[in-house]
């Protein structure tokens, strides 16, 4: 099935498997145990998409459908990632206010001076990080991108490595570590 897509394909699992894992991680931080169901829709969305794909193939004229479910799917994955990206930093910057609300700034400042001058500015950087993800790699432009070569899915994929490359998720949780110890 699908053995003319690969590349495709294979883009589709590895943004499954990146997916999945910020997705889990991004549960495990919440540790006031609300739930953000976004992150579930986006990967329900994409099981959606790429079944049409594969309802699509069994049309043999439908190559471009094929390609616009498969990128569908991709962009909804890439929600997903953004998305629990979003709800971690939103859980750490709830940890950090908790936790520090009972002391004036001048307490922080002197026991945890690296709040103010490393760690906060760092969670706002993110924040405009994943702001900038979602504004300028959204689902509805993709699906808005009909795919018919390689060097597309590659342009594609490389505003999503931009984004990959800082490692927001390991960050997100050396910060929330750091205010735990």
């Amino acid at each position: 099935m699908l053995t003319n897509y690969t590349n495709e394909v294979e883009l589709l699992k590895e943004w499954h498997k990146r997916a999945k894992e910020i997705a889990i991680k991004a549960e495990s931080m919440d540790s006031l145990n609300k739930s953000y169901v976004q992150p579930l829709h986006e990967l329900r969305y994409c099981l959606d998409h790429f079944m049409r794909s594969l309802d699509y193939e069994e049309n043999e004229r439908n190559e471009e459908n094929i390609k616009k479910s498969i990128r569908s799917a991709i962009g909804h994955l890439q929600r997903t990632y953004s998305d629990s990206i979003e709800w971690m930093l939103v859980n750490v910057k709830e940890e950090y206010v908790l936790t520090l609300d009972g002391y004036t700034n001048e307490q922080v400042q002197m026991a945890f001076p690296e709040y103010y001058t490393e760690i906060r500015p760092a969670l706002e950087k993110i924040a405009q990080t994943v702001d900038e993800y979602k504004i300028n790699k959204s689902v509805e432009k993709a699906t808005e991108i009909e795919i018919s070569s390689d060097g597309e899915l590659e342009v594609t994929q490389n505003i999503a490595n931009r984004f990959l490359t800082e490692d927001v998720a390991e960050k997100l949780q050396n910060y929330i570590d750091i205010l735990h110890s």
